[in-house]
């Protein structure tokens, strides 16, 4: 959600892609870089020093798994709730193969949307009390109401290891 911060910014932010996860079978998750101070002169980034925000902790996913938990998912230009279902250390998705530590949920506000998981939604964010969990990179058609999102720590080790970073950090989440 973009929050005028720094005046007046650009209305778009250009970056280059750095990594992007091979599929099948890889991280379904792209880096693009781009200048701190068009992110913050767009408004897309509160403030230039932002906190890191930490993701979902191994023991958070472990008492997710056993007692479930519901949480906001942000889209591009929607917020929807959902529930968790399950969580699958290894499952097999059509078109982008054997993924690791993946998240089944489901809409909790499904009489409000249509089509909550649809088409144009992977790359959305799971968040649960304030914490990311992953990114969608699935969906079960024809009502999209059941999602499918990654874990951050499969993806974010991976993006660490294909840039050979010594730290890698979330320090936003967007809306719009």
């Amino acid at each position: 959600e973009r929050q005028i911060s720094c005046g007046v910014g650009p209305a778009s932010v250009q970056g280059d892609v750095v990594a992007r996860g091979r599929v099948p079978g890889g991280p379904d998750i792209s880096l693009i870089e781009t200048g701190l101070d068009r992110l913050w002169l767009s408004g897309l980034l509160s403030r230039p020093n932002a906190p890191k925000l930490i993701p979902a902790s191994e023991p958070q996913l472990l008492d997710w798994i056993s007692n479930g938990t519901e949480g906001t998912f942000l889209g591009d230009g929607v917020t929807h709730a959902w529930q968790w279902q399950t969580f699958y250390p290894e499952l097999h998705i059509a078109s982008l193969g054997r993924l690791r530590h993946i998240v089944r949920y489901q809409a909790s506000d499904n009489a409000n949307n249509h089509h909550p998981f649809g088409p144009g939604s992977s790359g959305g964010v799971l968040v649960a009390g304030g914490i990311p969990i992953g990114l969608q990179i699935a969906a079960i058609n024809p009502a999209f109401q059941v999602g499918f999102a990654q874990s951050f720590d499969v993806s974010l080790q991976w993006l660490k290891n294909r840039l050979r970073a010594t730290a890698l950090h979330i320090v936003h989440l967007i809306m719009e």
